[in-house]
């Protein structure tokens, strides 16, 4: 089964919720490790429409998911 993404607007075609609306409600984390970072903002990187699945050939990513991108700084 699809978990959210862009390119899966609907469940896949399988079990009793197929198609579906699937609910665009994903929650990305940034986690690092690194002592004297602090993160100022995050933001969704997503280039061009993407298609949907099955037709995700000529999406500008590799992945079924877009990107975040964090800004950080570093403390004293």
């Amino acid at each position: 089964m699809a978990d959210w993404s862009p390119v899966h607007p609907v469940h896949p075609e399988e079990g009793d919720r197929a198609g579906l609306p699937e609910p665009q409600d994903r929650i990305d984390y940034v986690l690092h490790n690194a002592r004297g970072l602090r993160a100022l903002a995050s933001r969704t990187l997503l280039l061009g429409t993407p298609a949907p699945w099955p037709d995700v050939a000529g999406n500008a990513w590799p992945s079924d998911h877009a990107a975040v991108v964090t800004a950080f700084a570093l403390r004293p």
